[in-house]
């Protein structure tokens, strides 16, 4: 049954539902590459507990559309195959994180930046997951570098053979679904056949790593973030996103099942109060690495340079952060209807909305003339909120990294979202330079502190200068 109270969606109470059920059945009994299947479907299961039983059009189905463009990615993945061989380091990337350096004119990758730091002049292999139609990749600043998109259509292709896991996976997990009483009928039927195509991800996946492997013996350290391998145990993992308590990626029970998995498990982490929150939920203290969030980091470190704080034009940007959830995107849609009711009050305010790289673009045919509209994979959000005085959003994980561009943020109320505070609390709970307003007031909130949002932008530069001096010099002591 769904986890909700007057329409409001409960996330805290689900997963802690979800937690005790999973120790009282033992969901981790069956492991594949000594991986607890579970692990992969838990999230998707949490979102059925919630009510969410459908998603929107992912942005990185590329498998539907261009296909000229996927035949591209193939011919460079094995006209580069001669690249595999011999290497230290291999890094499993994804293509949402390439990003523009300007000094250099080329795209890095900001998690394979963040990997390399401590490895260099050792040989390194960048395998990049795609998710996206872009040609990034052809103008990338690695000498090793080969999209994935041949092995992703291989396995698209070879579907088929998640029906030989069903009869296992039902066997194992049915009984103990039904016992647990979490889940309608029809979204049971669902779980179990997500469980057996994810069975044959691990399967399909775990083999093309022991051939990368094999063709590099020498490689003592693989990294991997949004990479299809973050948890395979023999892989580092890098944090995506943030790691809160109720976080289905990295919070498991502690059990016989899964005790070795989870202190075994290596993970690269953005801060102390997240390395904790792991080693209190059973990660070993001595393979949880704390190093900086790539995003801020290599965005301070390659784009932003020290003249921008001489820089006195204040820029009056606002910068609207997407988000590909029912409610939340409407809760963002009505903020802009409501900018563009209002437009002529915004009078010299540049105003964006960045969707979410899972969203579909519902903003094409609706001819907003206030409000600027930008798929992810188009523009650099990192960017843009260096420039930006304001952002706006519900609860992304943008608010928290806006923190050291010294924005402003404006958060928007999603009523649908019970736990929407403690997220919020736990991103940027002692910042200051916030507040927190329903989207039916944005322009008339907006309009009455706007000589105080102008004047944020002295705070801005300040903020965005201390950081970056501490980036600059970081790791150089």
């Amino acid at each position: 049954m769904a986890i909700k109270i007057s329409g409001k969606v409960k996330e805290k109470e689900a997963f802690e539902r979800l937690y005790e059920a999973e120790k009282k059945f033992d969901f981790y009994k069956l492991s594949y590459n000594k991986i607890p299947l579970w692990s992969f479907p838990r999230e998707k299961a949490s979102f059925f507990m919630n009510g969410f039983t459908s998603f929107p059009e992912q942005a990185f189905a590329f498998l539907k559309i261009r296909l000229i463009c996927l035949l591209k990615r193939i011919a460079s993945f094995i006209f580069g195959l001669n690249k595999i061989f011999g290497n230290d380091i291999i890094v499993f990337a994804n293509e949402r994180h390439l990003q523009w350096d300007k000094s250099g004119n080329i795209f890095y990758n900001q998690y394979a930046e963040l990997a390399l730091m401590e490895h260099q002049g050792k040989k390194a292999i960048i395998f990049e997951i795609p998710t996206s139609m872009t040609e990034k990749y052809k103008k990338v600043k690695y000498e090793k570098y080969l999209p994935l998109g041949f092995i992703i259509v291989l396995k698209k292709i070879l579907s088929f053979c998640f029906l030989f896991f069903y009869p296992k996976i039902y066997k194992e997990f049915y009984p103990k679904i039904q016992k647990a009483d979490l889940w309608q009928k029809e979204d049971i039927k669902k779980i179990l056949k997500f469980i057996s195509v994810q069975a044959y991800s691990i399967k399909y996946y775990g083999l093309i790593l022991k051939i990368i492997k094999l063709l590099n013996p020498n490689a003592k350290h693989i990294y991997s973030c949004m990479g299809v391998y973050d948890k395979f145990p023999e892989v580092i993992e890098i944090q995506h996103g943030v790691i809160v308590d109720v976080h289905c990626h990295y919070i498991f029970p502690v059990m016989d099942s899964t005790r070795e998995y989870i202190e075994n498990k290596k993970t690269i982490v953005f801060s102390e109060k997240e390395k904790k929150l792991l080693v209190n939920n059973g990660y070993s203290a001595k393979n949880i690495e704390i190093k900086p969030n790539p995003k801020v980091y290599f965005q301070f470190l390659f784009n932003i340079k020290r003249d921008f704080f001489e820089e006195q034009v204040r820029t009056k940007e606002i910068v609207i952060i997407g988000d590909f959830a029912g409610n939340a995107q409407a809760t963002i849609k009505n903020t802009v209807f409501n900018i563009e009711k209002n437009k002529e009050k915004f009078d010299g305010w540049n105003i964006s909305l960045v969707l979410h790289p899972s969203e579909k673009n519902v903003y094409k045919d609706l001819q907003l003339s206030k409000v600027k509209v930008f798929e992810n994979q188009d523009v650099s959000i990192w960017q843009m909120i260096s420039n930006a005085i304001c952002v706006v959003s519900i609860c992304s994980t943008v608010l928290e990294e806006a923190i050291y561009f010294g924005c402003y943020e404006i958060i928007l109320i999603n009523e649908a979202f019970e736990d929407q505070k403690l997220m919020i609390d736990w991103m940027c709970k002692d910042y200051p330079h916030k507040t927190i307003i329903f989207s039916h007031e944005f322009s008339e909130w907006f309009i009455s502190n706007e000589s105080k949002i102008i004047d944020h932008w002295q705070k801005k530069q300040e903020i965005m200068k201390k950081n970056y001096d501490y980036f600059q010099n970081y790791g150089k002591n």
